[in-house]
């Protein structure tokens, strides 16, 4: 039997076979018919098949990035000291912010009441951008 993870092929190339042949003696001067043996050889051929060797898959694992953590910095809220002259849109839009968001930051419910030397708190610039109001 073959060991474990191989083959073996036997191939049988001939049999044995016996036949009988003719031989003359020289015992009474005649030829005699005398069993001689004939063999004919078994030939075996025996080939070991290696195992197949069988690779396991590889994982490739993409490479990775760490991103660094974001932080966000809020700035110090921007104070600004009424002029004399001065309107609630003029001043939002100044500062890049809409009148109502001014209004609302500063709790202002009549925006043409705003006093020379009131401190307004602007509030963070809005996309939407500055209009009138």
């Amino acid at each position: 039997m073959a060991a474990r993870g191989t083959a073996e092929l036997h191939l049988f190339v001939a049999a044995a076979v016996l036949t009988t042949a003719t031989a003359a003696t020289a015992c009474g001067g005649g030829a005699t018919n005398v069993a001689a043996p004939v063999v004919t050889a078994t030939i075996v051929t025996t080939t070991t098949i290696p195992p197949t060797t069988t690779t396991a898959p590889t994982t490739t694992t993409a490479p990775t990035t760490t991103v660094p953590p974001t932080t966000t910095t809020t700035a110090p809220p921007v104070i600004y000291v009424v002029q004399n002259g001065d309107t609630l849109t003029g001043i939002a839009v100044r500062n890049g912010v809409t009148s109502q968001a001014l209004a609302q930051a500063n709790a202002i419910t009549d925006p043409r009441r705003i006093m020379p030397g009131q401190k307004l708190t602007i509030p963070a610039a809005s996309s939407a951008g500055a209009n009138g109001g």
